[in-house]
């Protein structure tokens, strides 16, 4: 599971055994900036009289509402500055060191800056959160148009879009590529998966388990398909009859099953990485605990399936049926499902169960 890594260093005082975080409201009368030598002097003398706290020392003070009237004093090239309320005195009686106080400033003087950073920085975290939940060996590919749907054009750059994200200690590269940038996960983040321990089939292996199968299916020899545990890459499996399949703990990797017959089918803990799934049939089956990556389930028909458990990361489906089904603890990430007809969904396993018991088929 996906969780943001933030890392700051921040010079900031800390009050001991403080009973609350008590603010109090400060109103900037004056902004000085001082030279770096000047700058450090007064950091570390605050109770020496200065001629540019006394020039300001009447504007200071605590006015009729409770708001103090303070200075900021700055320094040249840096950006924290120190906040200075004299009482009419020429020295700093009241003081608080202020990290970051130039941009503070700048920011309130451009509300409209502020707006874009907001901006920006919401895109980078949800991109990279795309990314390390979505990606495929350690890879995310972001389309630009798509990014900037999400927000007014005028507040994304994807230049700096980029540049933030290669800031991210969960991305380790970011390359520009036609119309988008494609990102690689840092090492710490990347999904963790153990593919030695599954069976490798191949085009061959797939159709003579397709083919007994199907006789199983008739009462005429052959046997049940069973992928539990194995793995399955860059392969066609569309428009097969598996009707009554067992996949639990499988891995698919890049698979057609374009209008794929899947209806009573165990798909439990099963992975889907960039799989064509459009017009699937997989009515009555169960996808507990499975997880799918960058897969297309337009069309998909899954009427009475239990997804309890179930996570999505960048996939899509529209006008596809999820009617009847278990959707408990599923995750479907950003998928809209603003098209889907969704009558009868239950939320709860057991409720479900005992409304929609499962039922084998053979035919």
């Amino acid at each position: 599971m996906y969780r943001m890594a933030i890392k700051m260093l921040i010079d900031i005082p800390l009050n001991r055994k403080q009973f609350k975080a008590e603010p109090e409201h400060c109103n900037i009368v004056d902004t000085i900036e001082l030279p770096y030598h000047e700058f450090e002097s007064f950091r570390n003398n605050l109770l020496s009289d200065y001629s540019f706290i006394s020039e300001h020392a009447d504007e200071m003070g605590t006015d009729p509402s409770g708001v103090s009237q303070c200075l900021l004093v700055l320094c040249e090239d840096k950006s924290d500055g120190i906040l200075v309320e004299s009482s009419g005195y020429n020295y700093a009686r009241y003081s608080a060191y202020v990290p970051n106080a130039r941009t503070l400033i700048q920011l309130d003087q451009h509300p409209s800056l502020n707006d874009f950073i907001d901006e920006m920085c919401s895109l980078t975290d949800k991109y990279t959160r795309k990314a390390v939940d979505g990606q495929i060996d350690c890879k995310y590919r972001i389309n630009f148009d798509e990014v900037r749907n999400l927000c007014v054009p005028s507040k994304f750059n994807q230049d700096l879009f980029m540049h933030m994200l290669s800031d991210r200690d969960e991305i380790n590269g970011v390359e520009y590529s036609d119309d988008g940038c494609t990102v690689t996960v840092a090492e710490p983040y990347l999904r963790q998966e153990d593919e030695q321990s599954l069976r490798i089939l191949d085009s061959e292996d797939i159709e003579i388990m397709c083919a007994k199968h199907v006789l199983w299916l008739h009462d005429a020899g052959g046997e049940q398909a069973d992928f539990s545990k194995c793995l399955l890459k860059d392969l066609d499996l569309s428009g097969k009859n598996l009707i009554n399949a067992v996949f639990d703990g499988a891995k698919f990797i890049n698979i057609n099953l374009r209008k794929a017959s899947l209806c009573f089918s165990l798909f439990n803990e099963t992975k889907f990485q960039n799989c064509n799934c459009i017009d699937i049939v997989a009515e009555e089956s169960e996808f507990k605990n499975a997880e799918c990556v960058a897969c297309n389930f337009d069309g998909g028909i899954f009427t009475h399936s239990d997804f309890t458990g179930a996570k999505f990361y960048d996939c899509t489906i529209k006008n596809g049926s999820l009617q009847n089904c278990c959707l408990e603890r599923i995750n479907i990430g950003d998928m809209e499902l603003d098209d889907v007809y969704m009558r009868g969904c239950s939320y709860n396993e057991q409720e479900w169960s005992d409304k929609s018991p499962r039922q084998n088929i053979s035919m």
